[in-house]
Order: structure tokens, then sequence, then C-alpha cells
């Protein structure tokens, strides 16, 4: 290559640094061998496969250009996927070019990009109790991204309440068919839970199968219980009130793999009472999973009876004043007696009492 053929291969780099992500080197030199001037070079380049690939939305479908130059189609494309990657929807192993064609071809900038998204994200955080409700009432299973759909399309939310209305009407919804169809969503809703406790470490996969293979009979007699409980204290427990009681009573058994058993009377009430949800009961149980194993060996050291599920489950989960005076004090007196003696002594890091020569099971 001479001199004015190296400088000119130069200048093109330098003003179209974009040419680097198509893998033409050599097609590039050979046409400016060939005497081919920038533009038409860069009109050669635009009708590779490379090019079409790499800028598959450059080109709208009446022909024109939507972008000025490549560096806008490419400041545009980024700007995209910081919005996906401020969202945790963008996965670097698998980006591609086609990922924000449909944007490109809807003309949705960044800007309202971040707005749908935005949306979405809130109806996703809502959409448990509203599929829960569809299914419970109508036998329908709706998606996250159907309940999307009917708040931006006025006729698909038409087309989605017409579809209520006709399950609705086709079915006899008695008791038993609610209260079955109930627990099935109250059986999704605890696997759910224990599969992110299970992430955390903090049950095993023991009590995820369990809890899938639990007798369906059985479950139904919880939830019916559970039910029966509110409406004979005359506060009937809405769907959504129910499924996270009862979410949280089966979750605390098998977050104490003490196995599945019905809750006294009182337990349903507190239960109740206290209006646990998903995300209380989550954190709870953690405590409870984390911290059980250590209050039995403080209580026995110090010759006191061992904490059961009930008070457990009263320090942790209700944060009821009086277990978290006694969980408190079992901490302090363990604290006391590492700072007297050696070789034992626990030691706290953060929130969790570990001991040396040994460690809190969870």
């Amino acid at each position: 290559m001479d001199p004015f053929e190296q400088n000119l291969l130069e200048e093109i780099r330098s003003r179209f640094p974009w040419l680097e992500l198509l893998g033409l080197g050599d097609f590039v030199i050979e046409q400016i061998r060939l005497g081919a001037s920038i533009d038409e070079l860069l009109a050669k380049v635009r009708q590779t496969p490379q090019y079409k690939a790499r800028f598959p939305g450059m080109i709208a479908a009446d022909g024109a250009r939507r972008f000025a130059t490549e560096a806008e189609y490419l400041a545009h494309e980024e700007s995209l996927r910081n919005v996906l990657r401020d969202f945790g929807m963008w996965n670097p192993d698998q980006d591609s070019p086609y990922d924000y064609l449909a944007f490109i071809d809807q003309g949705i900038d960044a800007q309202e990009l971040q707005a749908r998204l935005a949306r979405y994200k809130a109806i996703e955080r809502a959409a448990p109790a509203i599929q829960d409700a569809f299914y419970v009432y109508a036998g329908m299973n709706v998606t996250v991204d159907d309940l999307y759909q009917a708040m931006v399309s006025p006729a698909f939310a038409q087309q989605m309440a017409s579809a209520y209305d006709e399950a609705v009407a086709k079915t006899k919804l008695d008791y038993e068919l609610w209260i079955t169809r109930a627990t099935e969503r109250g059986l999704k809703r605890a696997v759910e839970t224990l599969r992110s406790m299970q992430t955390l470490g903090l049950v095993t996969g023991e009590a995820v199968s369990q809890m899938l293979s639990i007798d369906p009979n059985f479950a139904r007699e919880m939830m019916g219980a559970l039910f029966q409980e509110s409406v004979a204290q005359t506060r009937t427990l809405s769907l959504d009130e129910l499924l996270a009681t009862f979410d949280y009573a089966m979750v605390g058994s098998a977050a104490t793999e003490a196995g599945f058993e019905l809750p006294t009377r009182e337990r349903i009430q507190q239960l109740i009472d206290a209006g646990v949800d998903r995300a209380r009961a989550l954190r709870g149980y953690s405590e409870m999973a984390l911290r059980q194993a250590g209050l039995q060996s403080m209580a026995a050291r110090f010759r006191e009876r061992a904490l059961n599920m009930e008070q457990l489950e009263d320090a942790f989960v209700l944060e009821k004043a009086p277990a978290i005076g006694r969980v408190t004090r079992l901490f302090n007196q363990e604290r006391s007696l590492g700072q007297a003696g050696g070789g034992f002594a626990q030691q706290l890091e953060g929130n969790r009492v570990v001991q040396q020569g040994r460690r809190l099971r969870g």
C-alpha cells in the first residue's frame, strides 16, 4: 500500500470508526486499491450483509434512512441499552443489534422506553394479587404481559374484561371450588417464597420438594381453616390477605423443618391480626433459620427451656416484645460468657452470632 492509500485508510478509520465493527478490513483495503473514493466505499459497505446485520434498523420500510450517520445509530442503540441495564434487563453475553430493532421500528427512544419499563415493573410488583384473583374467581391464568397490555390498550382491556365476565358466568363458583383454587395459588406463593429462601441458603431443597409434594387435601384443609376462622371472627379476609396468611403458615413449617401442621385457632387469629405479608414472612423466617440452632444451644447452656416454634415466630416474625426480650437476654448472657472466658467464646459478626470452633447452622 503506497503512502496515499495508507493515508486514505487512516482517514477512513478516523472518520468512520464503526467500520471496525463489521470485520471488513480486507474489503476496505481492496476498494481503496481499486481507486474507490470514500463515498463510493461507503456505498459499497452499506450493501454488505455485515453492515445490514449490524445496523438492521437503519433503513425504514419505505426505504428512508432513519439516522443521518452510523454514529447516531450507535448512540441511540447505546441509550436504549443503558435503560435496559438500569432495569436489570440486559445480558451482555446475549446482546445483539436485533434486540433494539423493535424499539427503533416503533420509534421508541430511551425516555419512552424508561417510562414503559417503569410502568411494567410497577405492574409486575402488583401482578401476583391480580393474577390470583383472575384465577380464583374466573379460572383464568393471566401473565404480567397481559396486564401491561391491558393498561396501555383500552381494546385489550375490554377483551380481558369480557373474557373474565364470560368465565365467571359459565362457572358455578361454590365454596369448594373457591377454596380449591385459593389453595393452588397459596401453594404457588409458598413454593416461590421457599425458593427465594433456598437461593439465600436459608432452607434446603428438601423443604421445596416437600412443599411441591404436599397432600392437596391437607393444604386445602389448612386454607379452609384459615378462612373459616376469619369468618368466625367477623373479619373475613380478602383473597390476598388469606393467601399471605397461608404463605406465612406453610413457609414457617418448612423453614423450621418441623413438618406441616395445622396451626391452632389462637395462632390463626394472630396470623390474621398481624397481617404478615410475604416480605415480612421471608425476613422473619430467614432470621429464624439463621439463629434457631444457636439460640437452642444458648438456652441449654444456661439451663433454660428450649424455644419452641411458636416462641421463635413470636420473636422473629410477629415481633412480640416478650419473645424479643428473651432472645435478647440469651444473646447478652452468651456475650457475657464469651467475655469472661476464652477458647469457646462467641463473637458477634453483624447481627449473626458465631462461636470459635463451630458455626451457627442455618
